[in-house]
């Protein structure tokens, strides 16, 4: 499992994020669909920090979220919950795969892309920590 995807999880299993945004308009990468509301979560960098022994292996990644909408309020309020759901958040996502911190860098406004379409972008940061796979 990769992160964007533990993200999408996470999206999944909170009640009011789901709410908002359904977990199945949330995309990684380029997604297909383009009709709001959505959101997109796309990698900006991933940076190994440090190997530790046993076969484990530390890394930064950066990903943006991308939300839109046509409705300012429901935008607006994806930002919030997400806030609420991912910043300084810890989780495993599989064994393999553990978020250690989640942390939002920079939250941007909610602001007017066309008179009928809404858009917040947040970039984020989380620590990793990756176990190699048994063969």
């Amino acid at each position: 499992m990769s992160f964007e995807q533990s993200l999408q999880d996470r999206w999944a299993a909170d009640a009011e994020l789901a709410a908002l945004i359904a977990p199945d308009r949330v995309f990684t990468g380029h997604p297909a669909e383009t009709a709001p509301p959505r959101a997109v979560i796309a990698v900006l960098a991933a940076r190994p920090l440090w190997l530790a022994s046993g076969g484990v292996r530390w890394e930064e990644r950066r990903v943006r979220i991308t939300v839109e909408d046509e409705d300012y309020g429901r935008a607006a309020a994806v930002g919030d919950r997400m806030t609420a759901v991912f910043h300084r958040a810890a989780w495993e996502a599989e064994p393999a795969l553990a978020v250690v911190r989640c942390v939002c860098l920079r939250r941007g406004p909610t602001v007017a892309r066309s008179a009928s379409l809404w858009r917040q972008t947040s970039d984020w940061s989380a620590l990793l920590r990756i176990a190699d796979e048994e063969p």
